[in-house]
Parts: C-alpha cells; sequence; structure tokens
C-alpha cells in the first residue's frame, strides 16, 4: 500500500497456501478496501487484512521456490490436476467413488 493505492486479490499476491486459489482472499481485501475508503481509515486496512488473512510468510502463499518444486512435481501425477484440484479444490464437487 502507498500513498492513494491500495492492492487487493492477486495485485496483493493474496492465495490460499493450500490449493493456490485466490478468489476467496480477493473477496476479502476487497470488502476491507472498501470499507477502508469508506471510513477514511487507510491504516486499518492491512492490520485488519493480517488478522482476517494472516501476515505476509506466514500462510498467504508459499517462498517462490518451494512452491515451484512442488508444483512441478503435483502436477505430473496423472489425473491430480483435474480430479484434486479443479473439482475438489476450485469447484468444490463431491468425490466421486470408483
Amino acid at each position: 500500500m502507498g500513498d492513494g493505492v491500495i492492492l487487493v486479490g492477486d495485485a496483493a499476491g493474496l492465495a490460499a497456501c493450500a490449493s493456490g486459489e485466490g478468489i476467496l482472499p480477493a473477496l476479502i481485501s476487497g470488502r476491507l478496501a472498501a470499507d477502508a475508503i469508506v471510513s477514511q481509515r487507510w491504516a486499518e486496512y492491512e492490520t485488519r487484512l493480517n488478522e482476517s488473512l494472516g501476515k505476509p510468510g506466514t500462510g498467504r502463499r508459499l517462498p517462490d521456490r518451494i512452491a515451484e518444486v512442488v508444483s512441478a512435481a503435483v502436477f505430473a501425477i496423472p489425473g491430480f490436476t483435474r480430479h484434486l484440484i479443479l473439482d475438489r479444490w476450485f469447484l468444490h464437487r463431491p468425490a466421486q467413488l470408483g
């Protein structure tokens, strides 16, 4: 955040650590930014963002090198991307048996 600038969502580097999904952190940060703008309490945005999503480096995102190594290994598993990441984590579809 700088003078006259509030970063939200992807621009602020926000993503769920487990899945890399960023829609929920984007919605949360957008709402907090809107509240800060309307109330003109700019300094509260970062504090409330840290309370809601954690401080940078504590779960908002993996360090880049770890994410790179883990994602390369995980995405090499056949069907993983489609069934777990897309269907279960992103689309929240129930597990299919068989």
